[in-house]
């Protein structure tokens, strides 16, 4: 694991003009951003991630002042879309204990697995102002880093499907996107140290309405469903929250949603919801992207 810890200044959202000039200059579409150091076969079921797999998923922190020794609990993730932004989950974000990410790491409780990952704590979070706790729509939210995260080989963002017209418009209903993470597998599981992929048919809403017609839930265009394979209802859970489904494009992969909620997890016939990245580009990522 062998951790760097980065600390920075705190500026807040409420920073000058002149430094915020220096912070919300961020390309759209950093530089190497989606790039994958590993080769990606069909994932039936779930594995254990190769290192340098997945570069810009993000451990959550979270601290813990019910224990007088208290140690960092990683209870959410999240993406890397900048040197300074990471994506999560609202409901991840809308936590006064969450302080802190870790960029890079593969075990989050060994120090030989070759990882170099490195920690830096949250200046801000910038939850969706239409975020609510109680349905759950608009369940995302970004993150600002006092400090601008250092780029390799084995750190760096995924990409945003900004450009890309074809993936902007797509349902991607039928698609297989992969999701990366340390949650359990499924409910009956502890959370893992290990980071952990798996891949998940993405299905219609009305399959979804149909699995949970005796829930008092909606799902909107602005979510997608996924998983509730009836053989194994492999799904994400706990500790994904907050993290990606990704799919290749061209050798390149872009992140179309973010992990949000679902009946339990990993229940077979009951998909989770995700919440659909490009529903949010303009109204939400862009502008946070340039202003903050």
């Amino acid at each position: 694991m062998n951790v760097n810890y980065s600390v920075g200044y705190r500026s807040g959202i409420g920073e000058s003009a002149e430094t915020r000039a220096t912070t919300s200059d961020v390309p759209l579409r950093p530089p190497h951003c989606g790039f994958s150091n590993v080769t990606h076969t069909r994932v039936v079921g779930g594995r254990p991630a190769k290192l340098g797999a997945w570069p810009w998923i993000a451990a959550v922190g979270f601290r813990n002042y019910s224990n007088p020794h208290w140690v960092t609990q990683w209870l959410c993730a999240g993406t890397l879309i900048s040197a300074r932004h990471v994506l999560t989950a609202a409901h991840c974000a809308d936590n006064d204990h969450l302080y802190v990410v870790r960029i890079g790491d593969l075990n989050l409780k060994r120090d030989d697995d070759g990882a170099h990952p490195i920690q830096i704590e949250v200046e801000s979070k910038l939850i969706h102002t239409d975020y609510s706790a109680e349905s759950n729509n608009n369940d995302i939210a970004i993150l600002k880093l006092k400090d601008n995260v250092p780029f390799s080989e084995y750190i760096h963002p995924i990409c945003l499907p900004i450009e890309i017209k074809s993936l902007r418009n797509k349902n991607f209903v039928g698609y297989n996107p992969f999701i990366a993470g340390w949650g359990a597998l499924n409910f009956s599981e502890s959370y893992t140290k290990a980071l952990m992929e798996l891949q998940l048919l993405v299905v219609t809403n009305a399959v979804y309405e149909k699995a949970y017609e005796d829930f008092d839930v909606t799902i909107t265009n602005k979510e997608i469903c996924a998983g509730g394979d009836p053989r194994d209802g492999k799904d994400a859970c706990g500790a994904d929250s907050g993290g990606p489904l990704m799919i290749p494009q061209q050798f390149t992969y872009y992140q179309i949603s973010v992990v949000s909620s679902g009946h339990e997890c990993g229940v077979p016939d009951y998909p989770g919801i995700y919440t659909r990245v490009t529903s949010y580009l303009n109204d939400f990522i862009i502008p946070v992207l340039q202003n903050y």
